[in-house]
């Protein structure tokens, strides 16, 4: 779950909704009455202002701390509405953790941590009672509370670490401009709980996060937790293990596998498809075909307003940036495209009412159809895992249309369960329906293309139409249907945008000029825009013989723009959905056009690959001079320990099972042994395991056979066919030498300082006989390259 928060609307002072958290002892409240929303920087007095071992600090003075941070960071900043700092506290309407979390952590030099709770969906309260562990706080003592100020934790008892902003490394504190040559201190983590109740948003101080959430969090990569009201106790052991590995990678989590496993995203990456691979049923595989598309429409709020730092001794108020308009949404429109065909909604400022916006409403449209959407894509085999929420794509939303939704995708309806993507560019977000269970997903169709704008995107990637003229010749067909509108975005603003719209007549062309871009509006276009104003009624000849208007007024036809947007994005998406697919790919299971190109280069990889033939590598020069695997008493009789151990955790008799006394047996036999399923021959690096040949039996000396670990693992009690399908995938991959990820960490830490990378692009190229120009690099009459 991630929860992003934009400006905080006033929480008022502690109200009933947060009574249940502040209740809690390792949860600090400040009671501002005056600054309701200051709720952040008072939370930050806590870093700034401690309270000491014998004595707490007054409400009076955490909320005095409060409003000098404020002031110490906006000024930093440079917001010169701080200089009327008591205005400037009764408009404040909350700290923007998006566009101002980073400045705040560098200023102060402190990670933001921002931690949030499960909110529990009613379908998933327990049935039984559950014996709970003993909770521990930050020291490992068990923590004792009076009967009175135990709180009943029904729907918020899951408390996590949901995402961190750190300071930049190589930037210094504006506040500490005058010794910016000394080293900085670490940074402090700054642990802030972010409460959402009733569309509005409050920041709480965290003292001790091991009590609240029940984990330990590693300090350095602020991403491993462990449990920390284990059975067995072994929490700080197991953390200070991790700590260490951290230290090593400068807190970057690096996770190898113990064994070698075949890198084929085309397969493992999509349930669905491993399925019917694994059955051999690939013809009866197929795409994501329905879905939904949206498209934000957008007008001007006239803004005009000087920031940042003075540039001019004798006005104060002219700065170095001015800020012409902010872009407010005007209307949303969506193309649902299911079994049925194709249905547009449309929703507008017009729709607004004292209990929903439009987006709100348009969100709970969106909800109503996925579920038939969801159905439409399902297989008719219930047998069949399927899993992908339902599409909705907007075309460059991640970094436009996307803004819009954010503040609306947590409610009491529905929470996001899972985002991928910056506050720049929102790659892809989930969002699931509490009481439905309907899981939808806000994509970028951009994103699986090259960077480009929409008219282009729909002619490029729709399919071609021809017709057979009268002389037989096939030609290719461009319908109006398929371009993108024109719409004047300049010609009104929030102040005067219903006396604009209201009108009946139509845009007169120079009401198109882009003050921005400086822009005119071409004859052609203008004629283009005319056109789509009228239903022209032409007879059997083909003559012209009326016209009716298609719309009463402009909000007709920003109804029809807007959806006009959503629909011309259908047929160049279902496009890219059997190109994929020719490649065996469902292309809403992945992400991008990157993530898709890397599928399909691992698929070719494995066009020869057949599950019934045997793959041996016996003749691999690697394997003739290998050194065999020797067992050990002292090896042996940790195997035993583990195996009793195992069959005794699920309910299996271990009367029969394997003894320390059976070692000289399984040595011979291990020795120069191999694998019973892929043949491979046990090394130190590929140790034997005992694989059970009936499941539901202990591991007895009859009922063992020699095993590596990774078919062992894969084989488990899992479904019989896609085991064998992984094995077999294995066993090929080794035969045919193909690539594999690493399973050594010396050999990562000796490859990872050159390893470099960034930002990726792909590039499309391709060479035309007689076309395409090649330029040829010479040095001293020689060619260097192409």
């Amino acid at each position: 779950m991630v929860v992003v928060a934009y400006r905080a609307r006033a929480g008022g002072a502690a109200p009933a909704d947060l009574q249940k958290f502040i209740k809690r002892q390792e949860v600090k409240f400040v009671d501002n009455l005056n600054y309701r929303n200051n709720c952040l920087f008072d939370a930050l007095s806590f870093i700034s202002l401690p309270d000491e071992q014998t004595k707490r600090k007054s409400n009076t003075s955490r909320v005095a701390e409060g409003k000098r941070l404020m002031k110490q960071f906006y000024s930093a900043i440079g917001n010169e509405q701080i200089k009327n700092f008591e205005m400037f506290c009764s408009n404040y309407q909350g700290f923007d953790l998006a566009s101002e979390g980073k400045q705040l952590a560098n200023i102060f030099n402190i990670n933001i941590c921002v931690y949030a709770y499960h909110h529990l969906d009613f379908e998933e309260e327990p049935t039984q009672k559950v014996e709970t562990q003993p909770k521990l706080n930050s020291k490992g003592n068990r923590i004792h509370r009076k009967n009175e100020d135990r709180v009943k934790e029904e729907k918020y008892d899951n408390y996590f670490l949901d995402f961190v902003i750190k300071p930049e490394n190589n930037e210094f504190s504006e506040l500490d401009s005058e010794s910016t040559t000394e080293i900085r201190d670490k940074p402090k983590d700054f642990n802030i709980l972010l409460i959402h109740y009733r569309s509005k948003f409050h920041f709480l101080y965290i003292s001790d996060t091991l009590a609240l959430t029940g984990l330990a969090y590693c300090p350095i990569c602020k991403l491993h937790a462990i449990k920390v009201n284990d059975i067995n106790g072994h929490w700080e052991r197991d953390l200070k293990r991790h700590i260490e590995q951290c230290k090593q990678n400068n807190g970057k989590q690096v996770k190898l596998s113990g064994n070698q496993i075949p890198f084929t995203p085309h397969i493992t990456g999509s349930k669905t498809y491993e399925y019917f691979w694994s059955r051999q049923e690939l013809q009866n595989f197929k795409p994501t075909k329905y879905y939904i598309t949206y498209d934000f429409e957008t007008m001007e709020e006239q803004i005009n307003k000087y920031f940042g730092k003075s540039i001019s001794k004798d006005n104060n108020e002219i700065c170095n940036s001015f800020q012409n308009s902010a872009l407010v949404p005007l209307s949303v429109a969506s193309t649902i495209k299911s079994k049925k065909g194709l249905k547009s909604i449309y929703f507008d400022v017009r729709s607004n009412n004292k209990d929903q916006n439009f987006i709100q409403q348009w969100l709970e449209a969106i909800f109503e159809e996925a579920q038939q959407v969801k159905d439409d894509n399902k297989y008719d085999d219930p047998d069949v895992p399927y899993d992908i929420p339902v599409p909705v794509l907007g075309f460059n939303s991640a970094h436009f249309d996307m803004i819009f939704v954010l503040p609306y995708l947590t409610s009491s309806k529905w929470h996001i369960t899972n985002y991928l993507g910056d506050f720049s560019r929102i790659k892809r977000v989930e969002v699931r329906h509490k009481i439905t269970g309907v899981r939808i997903q806000f994509l970028d169709a951009e994103m699986f293309v090259t960077k480009m704008k929409l008219k282009n995107f729909v002619k490029d990637f729709s399919p071609s139409e021809f017709i057979i003229d009268n002389n037989g010749i096939k030609k290719k067909v461009t319908k109006r249907s398929n371009n993108k509108g024109i719409f004047p975005y300049t010609a009104f603003n929030t102040s005067n945008y219903e006396e604009i719209l209201n009108i009946s007549e139509l845009f007169e062309q120079n009401q198109f000029f882009n003050e921005l871009t400086q822009e005119k509006l071409s004859n052609s276009d203008y004629f283009d825009y005319l056109l789509d104003q009228i239903v022209i009624i032409v007879n059997n000849h083909g003559k012209v013989i009326d016209t009716i208007k298609k719309f009463n007024n402009r909000w007709d036809y920003l109804q029809y723009y807007n959806e006009l947007d959503t629909s011309i994005m259908i047929k160049p998406i279902d496009n890219l959905i059997k190109m994929n697919f020719d490649n065996d790919l469902d292309m809403f299971n992945y992400l991008s056009m990157a993530s898709c190109a890397n599928a399909t280069k691992y698929r070719m990889c494995c066009d020869d690959l057949d599950l019934n033939q045997r793959y041996t590598n016996e003749n691999d020069p690697a394997l003739q001079f290998y050194n065999p695997f020797v067992l050990t008493q002292e090896h042996w009789n940790k195997k035993v320990s583990s195996y009793n151990m195992q069959d005794t955790k699920a309910g299996r008799d271990i009367k029969n099972n394997v003894k320390e006394d059976d070692f000289e047996y399984f040595r011979d036999i291990v020795y120069k042994g191999q694998c019973w399923f892929c043949e491979v021959k046990f090394t130190n690096k590929n140790p034997p395991t005992l694989d059970r040949i009936d499941n539901s039996q202990g591991h007895s000396k009859n009922n063992v056979q020699l095993a590596c670990s990774w078919c062992n693992v894969k084989r488990g009690n899992r479904d019989p066919f896609i085991t064998k399908g992984l094995i077999q995938l294995k066993r090929y991959y080794l035969a045919k030498g193909l690539p594999m990820p690493l399973t050594d960490e010396d050999t990562y830490h000796k490859l990872r300082p050159n390893i470099t990378g960034g930002l990726a692009n792909a590039f499309h190229r391709y060479n035309v006989k007689d076309e395409t120009q090649i330029n040829k690099l010479k040095f001293e009459g020689q060619y260097i390259g192409y």
